[in-house]
This record gives C-alpha cells, sequence and structure tokens, in this order.
C-alpha cells in the first residue's frame, strides 16, 4: 500500500489549466491527487489561486520557476509564499555553470535566490534535466552541485526518468541524496531518446532519429521500476511524489493519462 502522498507537475495538464484552470484542479483532486506543483499561474493572482486551492481541497505544495527570475525579482518567491507552496524547484542553468567560465556566479545566483526564498519561508530545490549528470572531474555535475552547497541551501527534486535516461539507476540516486530529497518527480517513459549527457559514455542512441521512438507515459506503463523507486522513496526522508508526464501518449488525453498515473499509484 502506497504510504506517501502524491502529488502532480501542472506542466503535464498545461492545456487544460488554459481553458479552464480551476475546472481542471477540481479534477485533479477527484481522480485522488493530493498536492500540485505549479509551472505558471496562468494570469491568475497568487491571492486567485490560493482561493481557488482552498475551495478545490488541493494542496498547492510547490512551483518550477526560472532561476533567473528569481534571481533578478525576489517578488516571484513572495508570490508562491502567498499561494502556500513550501518550495520552489529551479533548473536550466547553475549545474550547467560548473567547470565553465561563470562557475563563480552559480555560487552568487543560487546562495541569492536560496536566501530571498527563506525570507518566505520557501525551500529551494534543484530539478534536474538529462546535462547535469554530464561529467566534470570524475563524477556529475549534479553531485558537484551538491557538494558544493549545503542542505540547507538547496535541496534535491530528483527527476526518475531523466536520471534513468543517462543510464544512472534512480534508486540510487534517491538514497544517495536522502537528507536532501523532500519531493521527487516520479515520471515513466519508452523508448530511446537524444541524451545530453555524454551519450557515449552510457551508450546511449545519440541519434535525433532513434530506432525505438521515445514518448513519456503514464506512471506504471512505461520501463521504469515504479515499485522499486517507490520503495526507495518510502525508505527515505521523501515527503511526497510529484507525477509529471510531459505529453500524453496511448491514444489517451492529458487528464486520462494523470488518472492512469494515480491509479496505478493507489494499486501498489
Amino acid at each position: 500500500m502506497l504510504k506517501l502522498p502524491v502529488g502532480i507537475q501542472l506542466w503535464s495538464v498545461r492545456e487544460d489549466l488554459k481553458n479552464d484552470f480551476e475546472g481542471t484542479l477540481k479534477k485533479l483532486k477527484e481522480i485522488g491527487y493530493d498536492a500540485v506543483e505549479f509551472a505558471g499561474l496562468f494570469d491568475h493572482s497568487a491571492e486567485e489561486v490560493r482561493s481557488i486551492c482552498t475551495r478545490v481541497g488541493i494542496k498547492p505544495i510547490s512551483a518550477h520557476v526560472g532561476w533567473d527570475k528569481l534571481f533578478e525579482d525576489e517578488n516571484v518567491a513572495k508570490t508562491y509564499a502567498d499561494i502556500g507552496c513550501k518550495y520552489i524547484g529551479i533548473g536550466y542553468g547553475p549545474a550547467q555553470l560548473i567547470g565553465g567560465p561563470e562557475h563563480e556566479k552559480m555560487h552568487e545566483v543560487v546562495k541569492k535566490i536560496s536566501e530571498n526564498c527563506k525570507k518566505y519561508g520557501i525551500t529551494l530545490m534543484y530539478h534536474n534535466h538529462d546535462w547535469e549528470l554530464e561529467y566534470y572531474m570524475g563524477q556529475h555535475k549534479l553531485d558537484h552541485l551538491y557538494e558544493e552547497f549545503d542542505a540547507d541551501t538547496i535541496q534535491a527534486e530528483i527527476d526518475t526518468a531523466w536520471v534513468r535516461i543517462t543510464g544512472e539507476d534512480p534508486s540510487v540516486y534517491i538514497r544517495r541524496y536522502t537528507d536532501r530529497l523532500p519531493l521527487m518527480h516520479l515520471k515513466d517513459f519508452s523508448g530511446v531518446r537524444h541524451c545530453w549527457a555524454n551519450p557515449e559514455t552510457f551508450g546511449i542512441e545519440t541519434s535525433y532519429f532513434p530506432p525505438k521512438p521515445y514518448e513519456y507515459r503514464p506512471i506504471g506503463y512505461g520501463e521504469q521500476n515504479i515499485p522499486n523507486l517507490v520503495a526507495a522513496a518510502e525508505e527515505t526522508h521523501v515527503k511526497m511524489l510529484i507525477v509529471e508526464q510531459d505529453n500524453p501518449s496511448l491514444g489517451k488525453t492529458a487528464l486520462e493519462c494523470a488518472k492512469m498515473s494515480i491509479n496505478y499509484l493507489r494499486s501498489l
């Protein structure tokens, strides 16, 4: 029986949100999700979003926000704090600066964003893709990032699909960062895709036209060992699983895929 609460990254249902923001959140609650992780507010104010979440009965747990927006405007963190979010995840930036001419700038960026988030009671996390697992000086850049900053400065939000795509075992990463992994992205997929993180190292298909088409799948309908990943999360300090499916598949709508994912997880 699943022990952890389950949220969903709202990028998964972005088109539905554009058409009916409140109705989509209500549907997600009805099909079994406990919380949501935002990917934009779709022209709604913080007050409106907080009120909608209260009416629907779904918890606003976190948000993904561009690091540049957080760095340039501290009111961005305040907006999500006003909604009720406890975490903000960043990506697409700081880890890529490791080993380059702007390595020191990474320290300035991460520390400033982290301190600003703390003002509003928000914990900063780093959400990885594949390129953070590129090697630098004998280890992945993602590991360098977590070595250079303590857990009080930045926590992890491991994306299990991107880790697997690079050839690594996601359950190893879950256990490696047990002391700084409050939320975990649970994502399933099928096929082979281009990988930016040293593809030749992992023997992963490097062509943009791989022999086995790649697609995101509802949880439990792809190649990930979901029971193993959930067990690793439950053995560690993960507080919530976050389902994400970048694009719908199997002839289903995004909301149908979301329902398939939560139904599978509740069946464990």
